[in-house]
């Protein structure tokens, strides 16, 4: 637990922080797991938050399991950056519809912490510590 990176800790929270939104209230009366449109945008980021809990947490506390280093050609922290940004889009747009509810402002919150973790994690996983090379 001492050896948590930031963009670890980012991951871990902004995921669980997204899971979690979508059990709150969205709007009036519907929560982002209703059967409404809502509903539909919820359930994306219910399993893009539990998929980011489930990867970071794996990552962090069992480096022993493998996965996969590329999904769909991109790198596994690429693609939990892009699906964090999709769902960053989707709950910051939805922030600004009238009766908008407590649920909306921590999936956006959430989703932007991943966007945030993912970007830190792919960057210390590019720097090395040995010297550039000359050219």
């Amino acid at each position: 637990m001492q050896n948590l990176k930031p963009g670890a800790i980012a991951l871990l929270a902004g995921g669980g922080l997204l899971f979690i939104s979508s059990l709150v209230n969205w709007g009036p009366d519907t929560s982002g797991i209703s059967t409404d449109f809502f509903g539909l945008q919820g359930l994306f980021c219910l399993v893009i938050g539990g998929g980011v809990v489930t990867i970071a947490a794996i990552r962090a506390f069992a480096p022993q399991v493998s996965l996969p280093s590329s999904v769909l050609g991109l790198s596994l922290m690429q693609a939990i950056v892009g699906l964090g940004l999709a769902a960053f889009l989707i709950t910051f747009g939805l922030q600004f519809v009238d009766g908008s509810e407590f649920g909306v402002t921590l999936g956006w919150i959430g989703s932007a912490a991943i966007v945030a973790g993912g970007i830190m994690e792919s960057t210390t996983a590019q720097t090395s510590s040995a010297p550039p090379t000359p050219f």
